[in-house]
Formats: C-alpha cells, sequence, structure tokens
C-alpha cells in the first residue's frame, strides 16, 4: 500500500487510491490510519501521500502502532472490569478513569448506598505518587497517575495501556518514580 502513495505533488484521493490497490474502504482507512500513525503517511483534504520513510520503516512503524493500539484496548478492558469489580464509588471510579479528581464519595451509585465506598479519597499528600502526575517505569516508560488508593496506584502509560500497581511493591523496587524527581 505504502508504495502505492506519491511521495511528493499531489496527493491521491482515498477512492482512487481503494481502487488502485482493489481494497475496502474500511481495510484502506485502518492501514492508512496505522500508517500515519506512524508518521509514514501525511493526509489532506484532498487525499494521502507518503511521508519522508521507507517502505521498510513504514511498515515497521505500522506494525509498533498496531500493537500500541491492540495493548490500549486490552488495557481498557482491564480498566472496566476493574470498575465493575470496584468496592469505591463508582462515580469516583469513572471521574478518575477519564481525569478528573473527586475526593468525596458520591452517596447515589451502589457501593455508597451499601456502605461498601468510603466517604472520601485518598488525598494526594498521602501518595508517593499524586494523581494527574506523570511517572517513569523502568520497562513501560512514561505514563500519567489515573488513580490512586491505599495499596495500589493506577497508571496510563503512553504505550502499554493503563497498569495497575501495588504501592508497596513499586515503592520496594523503586521501578516508578514521579518525572523530575531523581
Amino acid at each position: 500500500m505504502f508504495a502505492a502513495l506519491p511521495p511528493q505533488g499531489e496527493p491521491i484521493p482515498l477512492r482512487d487510491l481503494g481502487r488502485r490497490l482493489d481494497l475496502r474502504t474500511r481495510t484502506l482507512i485502518n492501514s492508512l490510519n496505522l500508517l500515519e500513525q506512524a508518521g509514514a503517511v501525511l493526509s489532506g483534504p484532498d487525499g494521502y501521500r507518503a511521508g519522508q520513510t521507507t517502505a521498510d520503516d513504514a511498515v515497521a512503524g505500522a506494525v509498533h502502532a498496531a500493537d500500541v493500539g491492540a495493548r490500549m484496548d486490552t488495557s481498557r478492558v482491564e480498566m472496566m472490569r476493574g470498575y465493575a469489580e470496584t468496592a469505591d464509588c463508582r462515580r469516583r471510579f469513572l471521574l478518575g478513569y477519564f481525569g478528573e479528581h473527586r475526593v468525596g464519595a458520591c452517596g447515589n451509585c451502589d457501593n455508597c448506598l451499601t456502605g461498601a465506598a468510603p466517604p472520601s479519597a485518598i488525598l494526594d499528600a498521602d501518595v508517593p505518587f499524586p494523581l494527574n502526575h506523570r511517572v517513569r517505569h523502568e520497562d513501560w516508560g512514561e505514563g500519567e497517575v489515573v488513580r490512586v488508593e491505599p495499596d495500589r496506584v493506577t497508571v496510563l502509560f503512553d504505550e502499554q495501556g493503563y497498569r495497575t500497581l501495588s504501592l508497596d511493591a513499586v515503592q520496594r523496587s523503586q521501578v516508578l518514580r514521579v518525572v523530575g524527581e531523581q
């Protein structure tokens, strides 16, 4: 597909590219999106053209983008499982998932109504990895803290997706650090 794109000059419209390659529109768009995420394809209102890269690098970049996407999708499913299984306030859990911080429980979800949810969340002063702070893991790279609980922290890593980590384990091993701290 990459070889079918013009490297310079006039971009090729999606419809023409689909005819040239005899591909279904959905397959073509998915492939172009991966190539664009890899920086191998440039898109504009008039169509698509190849970026300044080799076909081998374009394929490698698209494969990497697909792998990252698959890890993110898997981690999102795990987060929804966490939502289903949480004993915490469900509103607080969802707001944390979307990057908002709520200290108090909502008082309206099933966990709040049964008394299972603690009345307030952990405050930033109480934790080594504060909510919404950038952190770096030795193996998984950088990410952002999206949830803090008494015994664990959940981080959305840029290329690994969501990971829930034991606070005790990461503090003992020192594999996780707040970005900017030594």
